[in-house]
């Protein structure tokens, strides 16, 4: 089936004013101020910033109990051989 230009500029405007329309209520629908973009922006800004600030503290936090366990296995070994030396309390 053949569309003339007039028809299919029509149908191209129906569709783009019905995913705007669609657009404007998932978003109302989901809580965002559709009049203020910016303050959607600036949400998603601290929204990327804590999960950086998150996945620093995470490998932060893996690195020192790694570095809490080798410490902990040295004193351990370090405590044997002072006992098995006969130096220890």
């Amino acid at each position: 089936m053949e569309w003339d230009e007039a028809t299919k500029a029509l149908i191209d405007d129906v569709a783009e004013k019905a995913a705007d329309k669609t657009v404007l209520r998932t978003l109302s629908g989901l809580g965002v101020d559709v009049n203020d973009p910016l303050a959607m922006q600036r949400d998603m800004q601290f929204i990327r910033a804590m999960r950086e600030t998150w996945a620093t503290a995470k490998s932060r936090s893996l690195f020192v109990a790694l570095g809490l366990m080798v410490t902990g296995f040295f004193t351990f070994l370090w405590g044997a051989l002072r006992a098995q030396i006969g130096s220890g309390p």
